[in-house]
């Protein structure tokens, strides 16, 4: 079953990612090979709006019905300690797994606003992982990490893991992911702090 629910979840997330990341302006590329011909953007963007799960993406930041939601692929990456971690170790929590990098504007953005939720609703069962791809390095994530002081873990994003989550194409790319693992909504580009929240409440039943 498992070897048949992740080519589904990437699938779906795959078409909902390569829609969005033309919004350039509040989100980073990953690649700079990205660029498809018109048709083949058009047959994708067809074929996403005719997708209920991405629909409802992007329909005012709402959740993605129960009925609708996929699982998350169970990714394995090491820390900055080098211990490794997945995502079944937060089973019970509601995950924001947020891919980004250090050289990433919109994605130095949304930070701060990271760290108060950590603060504000860790004690309720959230919690934040930051996925760095780590361009410059591990000891530049590191840095960062302690300048910033951030208060949620951060591990080191790998091929592997973007493929499994349709392959990231633009960062910050973020998944809100409830308690039983099941992917809840998609953000791709920069997201005001209040949206997260009002998600992270829902799911937590703090509204």
């Amino acid at each position: 079953m498992k070897r048949l629910v992740y080519p589904i979840v990437a699938t779906v997330i795959a078409l909902f990612l390569i829609s969005c990341s033309e919004s350039g302006s509040t989100s980073e590329k990953v690649s700079q090979n990205t660029t498809e011909p018109a048709n083949q953007t058009t047959q994708v963007k067809q074929k996403v709006d005719a997708n209920p799960v991405a629909e409802n993406t992007r329909k005012q930041h709402s959740l993605i019905p129960l009925a609708e939601a996929q699982n998350a692929p169970n990714w394995k990456l090491s820390d900055l300690d080098g211990n490794m971690k997945q995502l079944s170790d937060y089973k019970g929590k509601v995950v924001i797994l947020d891919f980004w990098d250090t050289w990433c504007p919109p994605c130095k953005k949304e930070i701060p606003g990271f760290i108060e939720l950590q603060d504000q609703y860790g004690d309720n069962g959230l919690v934040i992982i930051g996925a760095a791809f780590g361009r410059d390095g591990k000891d530049a994530v590191a840095e960062f990490t302690k300048e910033w002081k951030i208060n949620y873990p951060i591990v080191l994003a790998d091929r592997e893991t973007s493929n499994m989550y349709g392959g990231i194409r633009s960062i910050p790319t973020t998944f809100v992911i409830d308690q039983e693992g099941r992917v809840r909504a998609v953000h791709v580009g920069y997201v005001f702090k209040g949206i997260f929240e009002e998600q992270v409440k829902e799911l937590l039943d703090l509204s």
